[in-house]
C-alpha cells in the first residue's frame, strides 16, 4: 500500500506535471527525472524527462523498488525551466578551429576567438573532470573563466594554468544546455529588477 506521503507526491506531480525524481533501490548513480501519468497502489507511469528538458520515453515502475522520490531541488528545477519552454538546444553553429603546430595549442588557439563568446569546456591533465565556463581573460600562460554549474549559475572564477589543459571543448550539448540556463537566469533577473 502506498504511503500518504508518497501519494500526495505522484498526485501533485501528475496534476501539475511537476517533475520529480526518481532513485532506484541500489542505483545511487541514476535517477529518472518526469512527471507522473498514472499510479495506483503498486506502480506508476513516468513521462520520462531527459536533462536536455526533452520527453524521452514512459517509464512503468513499481513503487516498492524506488529508495526515494525526490521533489525540488536545483537539478529538478533547471530541468523543469527546460521542459516547460518547450526547450530545443541550439544547433552547433561553430564548424572549424584553425589549429596550431606550436607547443604552447591552447594559447594559439584561445587568442583565435575561436569561442565567440560560447560556454566551453575544459579538461585538465587528462582527467575526466570537465569544468564549463566563459572566458574571461588569457594570457600565454594562463587562462581565467567564469565557471557556469550544470543548473545555469555562475559558480565563480576560476583560473587554470595553460600547460594543465588537454582538452578544450565547445559547443557540446551540454555547454549548449548551460548557456541557455543561463541566459534564463539572466532574463529572468532583468525582468525583476524592471
Amino acid at each position: 500500500m502506498t504511503s500518504r506521503i508518497i501519494g500526495k507526491i505522484l498526485t501533485h506531480s501528475q496534476e501539475t506535471k511537476s517533475l520529480i525524481g526518481v532513485r532506484k533501490n541500489n542505483e545511487e548513480n541514476q535517477t529518472w527525472i518526469g512527471y507522473i501519468i498514472d499510479f495506483n497502489e503498486t506502480i506508476f507511469v513516468l513521462q520520462h524527462i531527459s536533462p536536455l528538458g526533452i520527453e524521452d520515453g514512459l517509464i512503468v515502475e513499481k513503487i516498492s523498488n524506488v529508495d526515494n522520490f525526490e521533489t525540488v531541488d536545483d537539478y529538478i528545477i533547471s530541468i523543469q525551466r527546460l521542459f516547460e519552454l518547450n526547450y530545443k538546444i541550439p544547433k552547433q553553429e561553430i564548424k572549424k578551429i584553425d589549429i596550431s603546430m606550436e607547443e604552447n595549442w591552447q594559447y594559439e588557439i584561445l587568442k583565435s576567438g575561436f569561442d565567440q563568446g560560447k560556454l566551453i569546456t575544459i579538461e585538465l591533465n587528462n582527467n575526466d573532470t570537465i569544468n564549463y565556463g566563459y572566458i574571461l581573460d588569457f594570457d600565454d600562460t594562463t587562462l581565467q573563466i567564469c565557471a557556469i554549474n550544470n543548473i545555469g549559475e555562475e559558480d565563480g572564477t576560476q583560473t587554470y594554468c595553460l600547460e594543465n589543459i588537454t582538452s578544450i571543448g565547445i559547443e557540446r550539448i551540454e555547454c549548449r544546455k548551460r548557456e541557455k540556463l543561463s541566459k534564463l537566469i539572466l532574463e529572468r533577473k532583468t525582468a525583476n529588477n524592471n
